[in-house]
């Protein structure tokens, strides 16, 4: 278990409502739990990590986690949040991690702040009300529309976590080739993307309105996108 906070990190990390702990980095790269709440330790043993030592834990020496921190103590401006699912089948638990910047410790040592939200209820009422759509509710008949919506999803997770690990390994992250009109929507839900390439759904859609209508009326959709 990690060391016994000070009174400054006690007061922090007493005082947040939700599962949260600090997070230190030695200059040889090694990442470390300084300190942590009582709610960050109900959080882990609800997780699939049995160190005995957090210190050694798998994921904070390899994994999405370890290089979110890595990328994160490199560039604090940079990706600083991870939706991950932690354990298999059933028992498998959904998690989001948030990171803050701190001021150095002792002998100059990286600190930030993880915050830690449980998403597991949450994303099994998502799960059902998905698995509700896959059927129609009066004829019991799959509801081709809502596979549709459904396969679009799981392929915009994919992408989602593919610009996260991308942009958490010091990558630019662009998209194209095949967003139009509709898609947009949901391609602004994608993190990190520094530019999107494209011509075609334009071009077609300027057959009908013109050229200036149809890059005005992108980049309308565009304007929501916030990283």
């Amino acid at each position: 278990m990690p060391h016994l906070a000070t009174a400054d990190d006690a007061a922090l990390l007493g005082a947040l409502p939700i599962a949260a702990a600090i997070i230190g980095m030695g200059d040889d790269g090694s990442l470390n739990v300084l300190s942590h709440n009582n709610r960050f330790k109900d959080t882990v043993e609800l997780s699939t990590c049995t160190a005995l030592n957090w210190n050694d834990a798998e994921c904070l020496r390899d994994g999405p986690i370890s290089d979110l921190l890595h990328a994160f103590f490199a560039n604090p401006i940079g990706p600083d949040e991870l939706d991950f699912r932690d354990g298999d089948g059933v028992a498998g638990r959904y998690f989001r991690l948030k990171l803050a910047p701190l001021p150095a410790g002792g002998k100059g040592t990286q600190r930030c702040l993880l915050s830690v939200v449980d998403r597991t209820v949450e994303a099994q009422a998502e799960r059902a009300l998905r698995a509700e759509m896959l059927r129609d509710s009066l004829t019991g008949l799959p509801n081709r529309l809502a596979f549709t919506e459904k396969v679009e999803q799981q392929e915009l997770e994919r992408l989602r976590a593919a610009a996260v690990r991308a942009a958490n390994s010091g990558l630019q992250v662009n998209a194209g080739h095949g967003i139009n009109y509709r898609n947009i929507l949901q391609v602004n839900h994608i993190p990190h993307l520094t530019e999107l390439n494209i011509g075609h759904s334009i071009v077609a859609r300027a057959i009908w309105v013109g050229i200036e209508s149809a890059v005005s009326e992108m980049l309308a959709l565009m304007q929501n996108y916030r990283g």
